[in-house]
């Protein structure tokens, strides 16, 4: 009886081998047949990754290419600011030197009618002590016309 289990179980075990063998030649069989499916959709992998790098590769380029533009614009701006500031600044630079000129002639135009005003002043002055002293030698021609007739 023991024996005859041990027959058995042999016999089980070697028809499961015999099943697997089948199983694995039928598995051979069917990677056979998909084998060229596969090949072919391993180059269409293929294909695409490559057309899909081209593309990124042509987008990245685009990508700089605009970045470049944007770029050169923000600088060809900010140059075009700096200038407008540069002038902006010699404009209120000269604005300020003319005012400053204006109040600088206004000052000394006043200062000079002042002066003018002194000098008028000390003229009349002059002008008055001038005529005293054409009436007082008057008087002393005078005076020394009659002291001679005495």
């Amino acid at each position: 009886r023991a024996l005859q289990e041990l027959h058995d179980l042999v016999d089980g075990r070697s028809a499961l081998a015999q099943q697997c063998h089948r199983d694995w030649e039928a598995l051979e069989a069917v990677i056979r047949g998909r084998s060229p499916k596969a090949e072919a959709l391993q180059e269409e992998i293929v294909a695409r990754d490559s057309t899909l790098r081209r593309a990124l590769a042509a987008n990245d380029a685009a990508q700089a290419e605009h970045w470049r533009t944007v770029t050169d614009g923000l600088e060809q701006l900010h140059a075009l600011h700096l200038a407008r500031t540069e002038l902006v600044r010699g404009q209120a630079i000269a604005v300020l030197s003319a005012k400053r000129a204006k109040a600088d002639t206004e000052l000394f135009l006043n200062g000079a009618r002042r002066h003018c005003e002194k000098l008028h002043t000390v003229g009349k002055k002059c002008q008055a002590s001038m005529e005293v002293c054409a009436v007082l030698r008057q008087a002393v021609l005078v005076g020394r016309g009659a002291a001679h007739e005495w």
